[in-house]
Protein backbone atom coordinates (compact mmCIF):
# COMPACT_ATOMS: atom_id res chain seq x y z
CA UNK A 1 0.00 0.00 0.00
CA UNK A 2 2.97 2.03 0.93
CA UNK A 3 4.12 1.96 -2.92
CA UNK A 4 0.91 2.50 -4.58
CA UNK A 5 0.80 6.15 -2.34
CA UNK A 6 4.13 6.74 -3.56
CA UNK A 7 2.83 6.31 -6.75
CA UNK A 8 -0.22 8.42 -6.99
CA UNK A 9 2.25 11.15 -5.00
CA UNK A 10 4.77 11.24 -7.34
CA UNK A 11 2.42 11.38 -10.52
CA UNK A 12 0.86 14.33 -8.69
CA UNK A 13 4.47 15.76 -8.53
CA UNK A 14 5.18 14.94 -12.05
CA UNK A 15 1.70 16.86 -13.36
CA UNK A 16 1.59 20.07 -11.73
CA UNK A 17 5.80 19.71 -12.46
CA UNK A 18 5.13 19.37 -16.22
CA UNK A 19 2.36 22.32 -15.97
CA UNK A 20 4.75 24.64 -14.75
CA UNK A 21 7.55 23.75 -16.82
CA UNK A 22 5.32 24.22 -20.06
CA UNK A 23 4.06 27.45 -18.78
CA UNK A 24 7.75 28.79 -18.40
CA UNK A 25 8.53 27.40 -21.90
CA UNK A 26 5.28 28.92 -23.13
CA UNK A 27 6.07 32.68 -21.85
CA UNK A 28 9.72 32.48 -22.91
CA UNK A 29 8.57 30.94 -26.31
CA UNK A 30 11.55 28.59 -26.77
CA UNK A 31 9.82 26.17 -28.96
CA UNK A 32 8.62 28.57 -32.06
CA UNK A 33 12.20 29.78 -31.52
CA UNK A 34 13.95 27.36 -32.19
CA UNK A 35 11.47 26.04 -34.94
CA UNK A 36 12.11 29.61 -36.60
CA UNK A 37 15.92 29.27 -36.08
CA UNK A 38 15.71 25.74 -38.20
CA UNK A 39 13.23 27.07 -40.82
CA UNK A 40 14.52 30.53 -41.20
CA UNK A 41 12.88 31.00 -45.01
CA UNK A 42 10.36 33.81 -45.02
CA UNK A 43 8.28 31.85 -47.40
CA UNK A 44 7.12 29.60 -44.63
CA UNK A 45 4.39 29.84 -42.65
CA UNK A 46 4.91 28.42 -38.91
CA UNK A 47 1.48 28.51 -37.81
CA UNK A 48 0.69 25.06 -36.40
CA UNK A 49 -2.85 23.17 -35.76
CA UNK A 50 -3.01 23.98 -32.08
CA UNK A 51 -3.72 20.40 -31.31
CA UNK A 52 -0.32 19.20 -32.53
CA UNK A 53 0.79 20.95 -29.08
CA UNK A 54 -2.13 18.43 -27.20
CA UNK A 55 -0.20 15.44 -29.33
CA UNK A 56 3.21 16.95 -27.85
CA UNK A 57 2.45 16.96 -24.46
CA UNK A 58 0.44 13.70 -24.26
CA UNK A 59 3.02 11.95 -25.39
CA UNK A 60 5.70 13.90 -22.70
CA UNK A 61 3.73 13.38 -20.11
CA UNK A 62 2.67 9.73 -20.75
CA UNK A 63 6.53 8.79 -21.36
CA UNK A 64 7.60 10.28 -17.72
CA UNK A 65 4.83 9.11 -15.74
CA UNK A 66 6.13 5.26 -16.24
CA UNK A 67 9.47 6.53 -14.00
CA UNK A 68 6.60 5.84 -10.63
CA UNK A 69 5.80 2.82 -11.94
CA UNK A 70 9.89 1.57 -12.02
CA UNK A 71 8.83 1.42 -8.21
CA UNK A 72 7.32 -1.67 -8.78
CA UNK A 73 9.33 -3.54 -11.53
CA UNK A 74 11.61 -1.63 -14.41
CA UNK A 75 10.24 -3.87 -17.05
CA UNK A 76 7.81 -1.23 -16.85
CA UNK A 77 10.06 0.90 -19.27
CA UNK A 78 8.09 -0.87 -21.90
CA UNK A 79 5.07 1.53 -21.44
CA UNK A 80 7.05 4.30 -22.51
CA UNK A 81 7.22 2.75 -26.10
CA UNK A 82 3.24 4.55 -26.30
CA UNK A 83 4.70 7.84 -24.99
CA UNK A 84 7.35 8.20 -27.23
CA UNK A 85 5.73 6.80 -30.18
CA UNK A 86 2.86 9.68 -29.94
CA UNK A 87 5.49 12.32 -29.16
CA UNK A 88 7.76 10.66 -32.38
CA UNK A 89 4.73 11.89 -34.16
CA UNK A 90 4.20 15.01 -32.69
CA UNK A 91 7.51 16.54 -32.59
CA UNK A 92 7.49 15.23 -36.68
CA UNK A 93 4.54 17.59 -37.24
CA UNK A 94 5.73 20.15 -35.17
CA UNK A 95 9.02 21.18 -36.93
CA UNK A 96 7.04 20.38 -40.42
CA UNK A 97 5.29 23.62 -40.89
CA UNK A 98 5.81 23.61 -44.52
CA UNK A 99 3.93 20.42 -44.91
CA UNK A 100 1.15 20.25 -42.00
CA UNK A 101 -0.26 23.89 -43.30
CA UNK A 102 -2.96 25.11 -44.62
CA UNK A 103 -1.24 25.51 -48.52
CA UNK A 104 -1.19 21.58 -48.00
CA UNK A 105 -5.24 21.61 -48.64
CA UNK A 106 -6.00 20.53 -52.37
CA UNK A 107 -8.47 21.64 -54.11
CA UNK A 108 -10.79 18.45 -54.83
CA UNK A 109 -13.09 17.83 -51.84
CA UNK A 110 -12.97 14.50 -50.29
CA UNK A 111 -15.85 12.19 -48.81
CA UNK A 112 -13.60 12.45 -45.54
CA UNK A 113 -15.35 9.27 -43.87
CA UNK A 114 -14.17 6.73 -41.59
CA UNK A 115 -11.47 5.26 -43.16
CA UNK A 116 -11.98 7.34 -46.12
CA UNK A 117 -15.22 4.85 -46.90
CA UNK A 118 -17.93 6.65 -49.12
CA UNK A 119 -21.02 7.07 -47.10
CA UNK A 120 -22.95 6.78 -50.37
CA UNK A 121 -23.69 3.49 -51.96
CA UNK A 122 -22.35 5.69 -55.90
CA UNK A 123 -18.90 6.14 -53.87
CA UNK A 124 -18.91 9.51 -53.49
CA UNK A 125 -21.20 11.73 -51.52
CA UNK A 126 -23.46 13.72 -53.07
CA UNK A 127 -24.22 16.11 -49.41
CA UNK A 128 -22.00 19.24 -49.68
CA UNK A 129 -21.70 18.90 -45.98
CA UNK A 130 -19.63 15.43 -45.62
CA UNK A 131 -17.31 17.15 -48.76
CA UNK A 132 -14.23 18.64 -47.30
CA UNK A 133 -11.22 19.89 -48.83
CA UNK A 134 -8.03 18.42 -46.87
CA UNK A 135 -4.69 18.33 -46.29
CA UNK A 136 -1.84 16.44 -45.15
CA UNK A 137 -2.56 16.90 -41.45
CA UNK A 138 -6.14 15.59 -41.77
CA UNK A 139 -4.68 12.60 -42.92
CA UNK A 140 -3.32 12.14 -39.50
CA UNK A 141 -6.44 11.77 -37.51
CA UNK A 142 -7.50 8.53 -38.60
CA UNK A 143 -4.61 6.71 -38.40
CA UNK A 144 -3.38 8.18 -34.98
CA UNK A 145 -6.26 6.76 -33.37
CA UNK A 146 -4.99 2.95 -34.54
CA UNK A 147 -1.93 4.24 -33.51
CA UNK A 148 -2.55 5.44 -29.97
CA UNK A 149 -4.79 2.06 -29.54
CA UNK A 150 -1.96 -0.40 -30.70
CA UNK A 151 1.08 1.31 -29.25
CA UNK A 152 -0.83 1.10 -25.62
CA UNK A 153 -1.14 -2.84 -26.06
CA UNK A 154 2.35 -2.96 -28.18
CA UNK A 155 3.58 -1.20 -25.04
CA UNK A 156 1.30 -3.80 -21.85
CA UNK A 157 2.61 -6.88 -24.30
CA UNK A 158 6.11 -5.62 -24.39
CA UNK A 159 6.26 -6.31 -20.95
CA UNK A 160 5.92 -10.07 -21.26
CA UNK A 161 8.28 -10.31 -24.03
CA UNK A 162 11.12 -8.60 -21.53
CA UNK A 163 10.42 -11.52 -19.51
CA UNK A 164 11.64 -13.83 -22.06
CA UNK A 165 14.95 -13.29 -23.23
CA UNK A 166 15.04 -15.34 -26.28
CA UNK A 167 11.33 -13.34 -28.02
CA UNK A 168 13.50 -10.20 -27.21
CA UNK A 169 14.04 -9.84 -30.80
CA UNK A 170 9.93 -9.77 -31.52
CA UNK A 171 9.94 -7.04 -29.45
CA UNK A 172 12.69 -5.27 -31.76
CA UNK A 173 10.59 -6.07 -34.56
CA UNK A 174 7.89 -4.67 -33.21
CA UNK A 175 9.02 -1.14 -31.60
CA UNK A 176 11.09 -0.79 -35.59
CA UNK A 177 7.47 -1.23 -37.43
CA UNK A 178 6.13 1.42 -34.93
CA UNK A 179 8.86 3.56 -36.19
CA UNK A 180 8.12 2.89 -39.59
CA UNK A 181 4.61 3.36 -38.77
CA UNK A 182 5.12 6.72 -37.58
CA UNK A 183 7.72 7.98 -39.65
CA UNK A 184 5.02 7.26 -42.72
CA UNK A 185 2.71 9.49 -41.21
CA UNK A 186 5.27 12.41 -40.42
CA UNK A 187 6.51 12.31 -44.42
CA UNK A 188 3.01 12.00 -46.35
CA UNK A 189 4.35 13.58 -49.14
CA UNK A 190 7.09 10.90 -49.85
CA UNK A 191 3.97 8.24 -49.76
CA UNK A 192 2.31 10.82 -52.35
CA UNK A 193 4.88 9.93 -54.40
CA UNK A 194 4.24 6.69 -54.60
CA UNK A 195 0.09 6.77 -55.52
CA UNK A 196 -1.17 6.87 -58.67
CA UNK A 197 -3.68 9.75 -57.13
CA UNK A 198 -3.06 12.19 -54.65
CA UNK A 199 -3.68 11.26 -51.45
CA UNK A 200 -5.93 14.14 -50.44
CA UNK A 201 -8.04 13.45 -53.43
CA UNK A 202 -11.15 11.51 -53.66
CA UNK A 203 -10.00 8.34 -55.76
CA UNK A 204 -6.60 8.72 -53.69
CA UNK A 205 -8.11 9.01 -50.53
CA UNK A 206 -10.05 6.26 -50.98
CA UNK A 207 -6.88 4.08 -51.23
CA UNK A 208 -5.09 5.72 -48.73
CA UNK A 209 -7.20 5.55 -45.84
CA UNK A 210 -8.06 2.05 -45.47
CA UNK A 211 -4.42 1.30 -45.97
CA UNK A 212 -2.69 4.37 -43.24
CA UNK A 213 -4.69 2.54 -40.61
CA UNK A 214 -4.10 -1.29 -42.02
CA UNK A 215 0.07 -0.31 -41.41
CA UNK A 216 -0.93 0.97 -38.40
CA UNK A 217 -2.18 -2.36 -37.27
CA UNK A 218 0.82 -4.78 -38.76
CA UNK A 219 2.81 -4.55 -35.27
CA UNK A 220 -0.39 -5.82 -33.49
CA UNK A 221 -0.61 -8.46 -36.22
CA UNK A 222 3.51 -9.60 -36.00
CA UNK A 223 2.73 -9.96 -32.11
CA UNK A 224 -0.53 -12.24 -32.49
CA UNK A 225 1.48 -14.63 -34.59
CA UNK A 226 4.37 -13.72 -32.35
CA UNK A 227 5.78 -16.99 -30.21
CA UNK A 228 4.44 -16.46 -26.22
Amino acid sequence: MDIVYRIFILWFIILIGYIVFVKIISKLKVMDKFRSYMYSHHDIKLITNPSVNFIIHMGIYFTICVIPLLFIAWLFVGLMTFGLSILYLGLGIYFRPHIFSEESVYDEPVDFGVAGIPRTHSGISTDEEDLVCIGYYELVYEPLATLGICSLFMAIQSINFMTHFPYNIWLFILLLFEFFNVTLLIFPEKVNEHFEYDIRSQKGYSVYGPLSIFWQLMPMIIWMFSPK
